[in-house]
């Protein structure tokens, strides 16, 4: 039987007060921040406790579920609880249609996971990367493979170039990205040009330009 996040009293408390601090701040990435700061000055004890609340919340789409994701994905999750976010995502990638704040907490699971445990997850994030239809923040999910999954990083790129729109990522805050990165940048280059000259071109202007 997959174990699931228990309620805690202790979590409850503390989630609360913490809730009613926030709705009085009313700055979402304020508020992220303060979580993350609560977490790094908690004792191990406490904050595995409270991590695991954390999760539960999120899984259950509790108020502040959307902090809880955002903080998880900063400090990951029990291995115990690896299969019930494993199911979670094989759920999620059965259903290609998806709002833009699931879609934000599909990519949360997955970064979660592949951080935690990347061999496991290869081929949920496989299939994530190269099957699922590209939203916005399958960006950050693609990213992540590099360098640990060289091969997977350079299919998801020429999936994403020969896919998306030109306009998309032409000039944008990607394109930085590979800049500041320029060892990712010819091995995405060679597996366009295996598939399309031009648009090998087109890339290679931009990110070499």
């Amino acid at each position: 039987m997959i174990p699931y996040p228990a309620h805690l009293p202790a979590f409850q408390e503390f989630w609360t007060e913490f809730l009613e601090e926030q709705r009085l701040l009313k700055e979402y990435f304020i508020s992220v921040s303060r979580l993350l700061l609560y977490l790094e000055r908690m004792e191990e004890k406490e904050r595995t406790e409270v991590l695991e609340g954390l999760l539960r919340t999120g899984l259950k789409r509790e108020p502040g579920y959307k902090m809880a994701w955002a903080a998880l994905k900063q400090w990951g999750i029990s291995s115990a609880f690896i299969p019930v976010l494993m199911e979670e995502g094989e759920k999620a990638l059965q259903s290609p249609t998806m709002n833009y704040e699931e879609s934000a907490i599909l990519a949360d699971q997955l970064l979660i996971l592949y951080r935690q445990d990347s061999n496991s997850t290869l081929g949920l994030l496989r299939n994530y990367l190269l099957e699922y239809p590209i939203s916005p923040y399958w960006t950050q999910v693609a990213w992540a493979t590099w360098p640990n999954h060289p091969e997977l990083f350079q299919q998801s790129w020429r999936r994403y170039f020969l896919s998306e729109a030109e306009e998309n990522w032409k000039n944008s805050k990607l394109i930085d990205l590979f800049k500041n990165q320029p060892d990712t940048i010819q091995p995405v280059l060679n597996s366009i040009r295996l598939f399309s000259e031009e648009m090998y071109e087109k890339v290679k202007g931009e990110l070499k330009g």
